[in-house]
Parts: structure tokens; C-alpha cells; sequence
């Protein structure tokens, strides 16, 4: 951002002293400048680019300086290549530029509560680069005048248009972006409602994108000279997930600016270090040619060849580029007669040290020009697996809004895949449960409760044999059970939160199920002829819940000696695996957070038991995490998000 030296006031003129940045806008960096052709050029423009991405995530979230529990939420409300300063060169390259965010003339802040961003009156801004749920339109003067509570999702479909018009402009230079904007004016022309109005060349229709976006995204993305540019089909992927018609579903600022640093990171090439084979000799017949075993097998088919890695085995390579002698794979077994999927690593963020601050996207790209030697991928992906260390297995990760712009994607084109799904294959057979809280105090969270069921429920539904089972804490006539993911959240909306949380009276009606055994007569347990009673299938139950339930240590008491009667029984029978309890917390209640931690009873320091089969996730962390850690005992290793 331009950077403010100071203010002050002369008689009635208030004087503001900024940053001169002489580089013109952006819209003068496109007319002037043409796109980059050679892969270095290609990475310097975008690194350099993205770079305004971040003050406009700390406008959305702007600490108070006065009060650490305190923010502040902004919008920029006018976020198009006008408002995006350039700086002269600082190197060679015409692309060693700083791009500056300019004009928070229209921006507006509010202090977060409880309703948080609606408080903020929505501004007109430019209404070529105006997000579809503000149209108001030019011919009725009461929606003119009409007030529309202003929300960052409004600024994130502006930063996509700027971003779209980027990578257009990257592939097919000045022209191709006069085309794209002719283009988007014909498309708004052909639309009564846009037709002859400040909308023109707008990016939608006025409820969702236009067609012409889509085609011309895919234009570039076919366009694009492959072995150079493996940045741009992964830009506009997560152009896309902003431009969704619900804005909720919108990607945050700083989730985009992850999700394109990732891309980046993935496509810039690192120098493999330097081969050193201890056996010099020439192959002979007693020396033979070692080959490769393909990196990219997914697990199923490795096991399916009938072996799995040795941990102490050399790997055997022919192509010795980024091959590391020291290096070998992680947490495999010896040669096994299983042949069960296994997962062995996943692709994880190439920049070591950061944790991102949300959730990333991680597109696959085509990095054939860039491949690394890794171990063995659960994915058949030409994604090259970050370095994982020693004796730890890579995990895959996605949160709920990447999980949602997945299905979404997945409507359009079937061979969309979710990296790491495979890691589900382990819930195949598996009862799912989900309760949800609907008490009062999970009201200003229940839209948030609502993706994250409609998330998981899509990655469950083909596991459950005999359909989901949908249950709520208090409205318990709409409990459901089906494999038909719609009708369960047409069934979800009918239910309105109220009340007081029974937590324990709702877990009270699931968990003794599966520890209570049938009641048989005297005369069938002695009859060695008796028919056998089935047990119940093997469970995982999602909870969904901020932890604020009924006051006291009752209603956590009872869950306690519920989870400690139930492992026991597990315990007895040699079904360690067989129930898994997956607590999803919503909000930040200090109470709701502490009870859900002693259920989690990590190294089990709460209350005793012989297995820990609880496991805690808020619901902004790994859907992954969410699924597996209550039966996986290495993933409830991992921090929570």
C-alpha cells in the first residue's frame, strides 16, 4: 500500500501526505508493458503482483491497537487496476515492480460484535467491478436509493476481476484484454437490466458470473505456453472460488493470498543437490541397473503390485535429479500381505516454517518441467510433494470453503479431484452420525454450522451403507437418516435455533448403543443354539457445537462416564477402532473451548481411560483432521489448526 507520511489541517483543508509512487496505475502497466514470455519473468510478475492482496486482508480484519481482543472490520469498496498504483523498475525487468493498493477514499470500518461486518453500509464504487449481490440497477430509483449492508465478500469479487483481467493479460497481452473487456460489454449489452448503464463490461449478470468469463478463463488456460507457465490455470482456479454467487462461499483475503503464494512456491525451481552413488562401477550382471518405481502411485496401486516400501531400503532411481542419498521414505512396513490403501505422504506447503493463516488452496499443476524425486504420493499428481521430515508422514489438508469450491467444481466437470480424499477411503463401511447443536447460543453461527455439514456430508455420503444419519441436540423430530445429501439439508433449514443446549441428554440417546449389550432371555444365553446378535457397525459421530451447553459440571459429567463406559466396552472386545467421537467447535467461548478440551483428554490427563477415542477441531481447521483423527490415533497428533 502506499505508504502515509502524515496530515494536516489549513483553514478549512484537510491535507493528507502519501507515498509518490510514479509508476502510474495498473491500467497503464497493462497498456504499456508486454506480458512476460520466459518462466523467471513469469514468477517475478506474480510474486510481485500479489503483493497487494495483504493490505486489503488487513483492512478486513484491522486490529485495535487499544484493545487485543478488539478488531475492526473494513471494506476498500472500490478495488479495480485505476485504484493499484505501480512503481517505477527496482531491476532490469520490466515486471521488478511494487504494485501499491490506492484510493481508501469509499473504505469504511466497524468495530466487530456479534453481527460483525453488517453493520457496514454498502457503497456504490465502480460498478464495472461490482460483486453481483449489490446490483441495484439504474431505472428504480427506490433500489438507487435502497440500503445494502456491505460485507469483505464484496470486496474479494472485486479483487478477482482485477486478478482476472491479470492473468488474461499475462497469456494474451494488451489485446487479448481489449477483447476480454469487448467481450463483457456485448455479454451486459444482451441484458436488458445492464443494458446502457454504468455496469457495463461488468463481470456478471446480476445474480451470478457470466458465460464469458468461464470461456475466456478456459482460453487462457489452453493458451498459456505450458512449459513455462504452470501459475496461471492454478490463478484462475481460485479466481473462480471467489467469484461464487453465494458470497459466503467466498475465500477470505488472506486464504487467497496463501492459495496464490502456493502456486508460486510450487511452480519456482529449486536446484537439486548433487548425486553421489557410493558404488562407482559401471552395471554389470552381478551390478545391476537400478530402475525407478514410478513417485506418483497412489497407495492402492503399490499395494495392489503386491509390496509395500521398506523404511530401511534404499530407493531405487534411475532419474537422479533432486535425489537425496540420505534420504528415504517415511512410516512404511516391510513387505506386506495387505493390500488395503495405505496412505503413505501428502503434498503439504512448500514454504517450510510458515504456517498459513488459512487454509490454501492446492491446485494441481503441471510441474512436469520441475519434478522433484519424493516419496511415494497417495495421489497420482503431478504435484511435486513437499519435504516432509524424517519419520513423519505428510497430511493431506483443506478447509471447509476449499472443500465446498471443490464441489462445486465437481458439478462442472466430473474428473475434479480433492487432493488427499484417498485418506477417506478408511471411513468406507462406517455408520456416520452427525449431532448438531441447535441451541440459542449457535444461532449467529449457524450458517457457518451449515457449510460445514453440507462439507462433510458430501466427503461422507457414499461411506454410510444405509445412509447419514442427521440428528440435533433439541429439535429432535427432525432428525433424518438418507444418502441423499439435499434432502438432509432441506431437513437442516426447517430447524431454527432456540433454547438451552441438553448436550448430555442428546449423547445420552447415541453412545449407549454401542456399549450396551441386547437383552437376552436366560434361556438364549444358555442355548449354545442361540442366533448370534449382530453388533452394531463401526461409527464415527461429528458433533458440531460451541461447547456452551447447560450450566455446571452435569452435562459434562455425563459425557464423561458415557465416553469412559463406552471405551471401556471397546476395550473388552477388542474394537479399539470400532467408535470414533469428533467434536467440530464453532466460536471462541472460553468455557465451551475448556469443556470441549477435558472431552478431548489428550494424553489422557482429564479422566482415565484405557484409549483416547475423542478428538477436538475447530470448525476453521482441516476437514481431514475432522474425519479421521477420533479413529486415527496419529491424526489426533496433529495440532489443530
Amino acid at each position: 500500500m502506499a505508504r502515509f507520511y502524515g496530515s494536516w489541517a489549513q483553514g478549512e483543508t484537510r491535507n493528507i501526505l502519501r507515498e509518490f509512487v510514479s509508476g502510474g496505475t495498473l491500467t497503464d502497466f497493462f497498456e504499456r508493458t508486454e506480458p512476460p514470455t520466459t518462466k523467471a519473468d513469469i514468477l517475478e510478475f506474480w510474486k510481485n503482483f500479489i503483493q497487494f492482496i495483504k493490505p486489503i486482508a488487513c483492512i478486513h480484519h484491522f486490529p485495535n491497537p487499544h484493545n487485543h481482543h478488539s478488531y475492526k472490520v473494513g471494506l476498500h469498496n472500490d478495488i479495480k487496476p485505476d485504484n493499484i498504483l505501480v512503481s517505477e523498475r527496482n531491476g532490469n525487468s520490466p515486471y521488478s515492480v511494487s504494485f501499491k493498493l490506492a484510493d481508501l477514499g469509499l473504505a469504511g470500518f466497524v468495530v466487530a460484535d456479534d453481527s460483525d461486518e453488517t453493520q457496514l453500509r454498502d457503497v456504490h464504487g465502480t460498478k464495472m467491478y461490482s460483486a453481483p449481490e449489490y446490483f441495484r440497477g439504474e431505472t428504480d430509483r427506490s433500489k438507487q436509493q435502497s440500503i445494502k449492508q456491505a460485507r469483505p465478500a464484496k470486496d474479494i469479487w472485486a479483487l478477482a476481476c482485477v486478478i482476472s483481467e491479470a492473468a488474461v493479460w499475462s497469456v494474451l497481452g494488451r489485446r487479448g484484454l481489449i477483447d476480454y473487456h469487448r467481450q463483457r460489454v456485448e455479454a451486459a449489452e444482451a441484458i436488458p437490466t445492464l443494458r446502457n448503464t454504468g455496469y457495463s463490461g461488468c463481470f456478471h449478470d446480476t445474480t451470478k458470473v457470466l458465460s464469458v468469463v468461464g470461456e475466456t478463463h478456459r482460453e487462457v488456460t489452453q493458451r498459456c505456453r505450458a512449459a513455462i507457465d504452470n501459475i496461471v490455470g492454478s490463478v484462475l482456479l481460485i479466481v473462480s472460488g471467489m467469484m461464487m454467487q453465494d458470497p459466503a462461499r467466498r475465500p477470505d483475503a488472506w486464504t487467497v493470498y496463501d492459495g496464490l503464494t502456493q502456486a508460486i512456491d510450487l511452480a519456482t525451481p529449486t536446484a537439486p543437490p548433487p548425486f553421489h552413488d557410493t558404488d562407482p562401477r559401471p552395471p554389470t550382471p552381478n551390478n545391476y541397473t537400478r530402475h525407478s518405481v514410478p513417485v506418483n502411485l497412489s497407495p492402492s496401486m503399490t499395494n495392489g503390485l503386491g509390496f509395500t516400501m521398506n523404511a530401511n531400503a534404499r530407493p531405487l532411481v534411475s532419474d537422479t535429479r533432486g535425489y537425496q542419498p540420505d534420504r528415504f521414505p517415511e512410516r512404511r512396513t516391510t513387505i506386506s500381505g495387505d493390500r488395503s490403501p495405505r496412505p503413505d505422504s501428502g503434498s503439504s506447503s512448500t514454504r517450510q516454517g510458515r504456517t498459513p493463516r488459512r487454509d490454501a488452496y492446492s491446485p494441481a499443476l503441471d510441474t512436469t518441467h520441475e519434478m522433484h524425486w519424493t516419496p511415494l504420493s497417495p495421489t497420482n499428481s503431478a504435484v511435486p510433494q513437499a519435504n516432509v521430515s524424517s519419520g513423519r508422514t505428510a497430511r493431506p489438508s483443506a478447509s471447509v470453503t476449499r472443500v465446498l469450491n471443490y464441489i462445486t467444481r465437481k458439478k462442472l466437470d466430473k474428473s475434479t479431484v480433492l487432493q488427499g480424499e484417498e485418506w477417506l477411503n478408511k471411513l468406507h463401511g462406517r455408520d456416520q452420525i452427525f449431532l448438531i447443536d441447535d441451541s440459542e447460543s449457535m444461532r449467529h453461527h449457524w450458517d457457518d454450522v451449515k457449510s460445514t455439514f453440507e462439507a462433510l456430508a458430501y466427503l461422507v455420503k457414499a461411506m454410510d451403507p444405509d445412509g447419514i444419519e442427521l440428528r440435533f441436540a433439541n429439535s429432535r423430530r427432525y432428525d433424518s437418516r438418507g444418502k441423499d445429501r439435499k434432502a438432509l439439508l432441506r431437513n437442516f433449514e426447517k430447524v431454527k435455533p432456540s433454547g438451552q443446549s441438553q448436550m448430555g441428554i442428546a449423547l445420552s440417546n447415541i453412545l449407549p448403543d454401542y456399549y450396551h449389550k441386547p437383552h437376552q432371555s436366560q434361556a438364549s444365553k444358555r442355548s449354545s443354539w442361540s442366533p448370534r446378535v449382530e453388533e452394531k457397525p463401526a461409527v464415527n459421530i461429528y458433533i458440531l457445537t460451541d461447547g456452551v451447553w447447560s450450566p455446571g459440571h452435569h452435562c459434562l459429567s455425563t459425557i464423561k462416564n458415557h465416553v469412559t463406559s463406552l471405551v471401556n466396552h471397546l476395550v473388552a472386545t477388542g474394537r479399539l477402532q470400532h467408535v470414533g467421537i469428533q467434536f467440530i467447535r464453532f466460536g471462541n467461548d472460553e468455557t465451551g473451548k475448556e469443556r470441549l478440551n477435558i472431552l478431548d483428554n489428550d494424553e489422557l490427563k482429564h479422566y482415565k481411560v484405557p484409549i483416547d477415542i475423542v478428538d477436538t477441531e475447530p470448525s476453521t481447521g482441516n476437514i481431514f483432521k475432522m474425519l479421521l483423527a477420533s479413529t486415527d490415533p496419529s491424526w489426533d497428533n496433529e495440532p489443530s489448526s
